[in-house]
């Protein structure tokens, strides 16, 4: 195989894409503040409100006249950041991990209420029996899904179904958190690395 040009989409400015190395789509983030997705549809991943796969970038409908900063992909499930700090997360939800307080798949963006009140800055979200990670922009590192082996963060494995603050990193200036399958990643302004 050689590279291929995605000439379906060559009509956008591209700014950033998302992949997750356990994970089987990708989102992709115009100029414009637009998401398109393609890839495997399972779980509802993509966002289109089915779980259709799609062999080519197709817009996301449903986050029209919402400007998107930033996006990020899990093994089975999405999320996009908002130009105002809301978080919006889609795609497979056992063990919680898209943060709405339940364990259903989404099969379109749904705004993640426990954060409303914060500005997201950062997100992660990892592959596997999942969690997600978030840096809020009063210095606060969130995390939600499945705990085991401790990658949540908070002492211990337990899991939980909305975002709690990770108390261990507050204040330090965690300005980006990265999600493996087992194990989360956080890095501080002044070039910190905590895991």
């Amino acid at each position: 195989m050689v590279p291929t040009l995605l000439e379906s989409i060559q009509h956008v400015f591209v700014k950033k894409v998302a992949v997750n190395s356990g994970g089987k789509h990708c989102l992709a983030l115009s100029s414009e503040g637009h998401v398109y997705s393609w890839g495997e549809g399972d779980d509802g991943k993509l966002g289109h409100g089915n779980r259709t796969s799609y062999e080519r970038p197709k817009l996301i409908d449903q986050l029209l006249g919402t400007e998107i900063v930033d996006i990020a992909c899990g093994g089975h499930h999405s999320a996009a950041i908002t130009s105002a700090g809301w978080l919006y997360t889609w795609g497979k939800g056992r063990y919680g991990r898209l943060g709405h307080g339940e364990s259903e798949d989404q099969l379109s963006p749904k705004l993640v209420e426990a954060l409303q009140d914060y500005k997201v800055i950062d997100v992660a979200c990892g592959s596997g029996d999942a969690q997600t990670l978030c840096v809020t922009d009063d210095d606060n590192v969130w995390s939600w899904g499945d705990g085991d082996y401790g990658k949540l963060g908070r002492g211990g494995s337990d899991g939980c179904k909305i975002p709690m603050k990770i108390e261990s990193l507050a204040g330090l200036g965690v300005i980006k958190v990265e999600c493996g399958s087992q194990f989360s990643v956080a890095l501080t302004r002044s070039g910190a690395i905590y895991t």
